[in-house]
């Protein structure tokens, strides 16, 4: 995920130091595709906050500093380390994000970069964003599926119709 992380702020950078910043927020797609990123980050963190609120709730506690800091002795609480299953799942909606939105940074900031349809891309970026909040509700909380799967598919057709959509225009 590190490297995901690098390879997409090392294009974004390269698009914007090509053009003047003016030039890039009057581009209709481009700020589509910066409120769909802030959206996604904005669920990230909250999502990184509900690990937190798992591990807290069932004193579930990766480090005897942590398991100090919560108030119960090292290696003494009910489920020191990760085995808790509402942690576990937590950990596991985290990952699939990782897998997943940062691919939609790269590949959505290469879609931009096509010159596509505004309306096109509003519906392919709202797809995504709203697919990823759903997936997340249904992961933490509903639990159900074909539900979940459902979400995680809506981003993921999204995306593959960006890949096309590239791959057709170069």
């Amino acid at each position: 995920s590190t490297q995901s992380t690098g390879a997409c702020s090392s294009l974004f950078f390269f698009f914007v130091r090509n053009m003047e910043l003016h030039q890039l927020l009057s581009n209709d797609v481009f700020r589509l595709y910066c409120w769909a990123s802030v959206l996604l980050a904005l669920k990230q963190i909250v999502t990184h906050f509900s690990s937190v609120y798992y591990k807290r709730k069932n004193k579930a506690v990766f480090s005897p500093e942590d398991a100090a800091r919560l108030g119960f002795p090292s290696k003494k609480g009910p489920w020191f380390g990760t085995d808790h299953p509402d942690v576990l799942r937590a950990l596991a909606c985290i990952r699939n994000d990782h897998e997943n939105i940062y691919i939609f940074y790269i590949v959505a900031l290469i879609y931009t970069l096509t010159n596509p349809p505004v309306g096109t891309a509003k519906i392919l970026f709202s797809t995504f964003v709203i697919s990823r909040y759903l997936h997340t509700w249904v992961f933490l909380s509903l639990r159900k599926q074909p539900w979940r799967a459902l979400t995680y598919f809506g981003g993921l057709v999204a995306t593959l119709v960006m890949i096309y959509h590239i791959l057709t225009v170069l």
